[in-house]
């Protein structure tokens, strides 16, 4: 009898072999396996049977009406399935387009005007430790208030 530790080929081996598949040097070692393998022979005519019955039967055949209908639904699942495979595609690049738009109308922004510039940056310094402006309304009343205490007050 045959075991696993006959190391018996497999199923697909012994089908190639009866189908003619095999390499020479495989052809070979497979015949001197079946010669003295009984449960490989067994095998071997079962699928000779199983051959020879699918063999006997006649080709069922379909009428030409039945061959356009299946020819007809054939080319209308192929055609549902290229029009579904064009919309994902473009969806994905109709989706890929918006997305690098929005991008690169946000690197065309200017710099947003809630970051404030410091009142120190643009300023010029001066030599003259005394500024001289045009006094506001507020300094002028002040200045005139303080020469009139000093003039009274020596």
């Amino acid at each position: 009898m045959c075991s696993m530790t006959d190391n018996c080929p497999s199923e697909q081996k012994l089908s190639a072999y009866h189908d003619g598949e095999l390499l020479a040097e495989d052809r070979e070692r497979l015949a001197r396996h079946l010669a003295w393998c009984q449960a490989c022979v067994r095998r071997m005519e079962q699928l000779k049977q199983m051959s020879a019955f699918i063999a006997s039967g006649s080709p069922v055949g379909l009428s030409q009406i039945a061959l356009r209908r299946l020819h007809n639904k054939l080319d209308e699942v192929i055609e549902r399935g290229l029009v579904r495979w064009a919309w994902e595609v473009s969806g994905i690049a109709a989706a890929i387009l918006l997305i690098g738009s929005v991008w690169l109308a946000r690197l065309a922004e200017p710099v947003s005007a809630s970051v404030s510039v410091p009142p120190w940056v643009g300023a010029q310094a001066s030599a003259d430790p005394v500024i001289q402006e045009t006094p506001t309304p507020a300094a002028a009343w002040y200045l005139a208030d303080a020469r009139n205490s000093s003039e009274v007050n020596p």
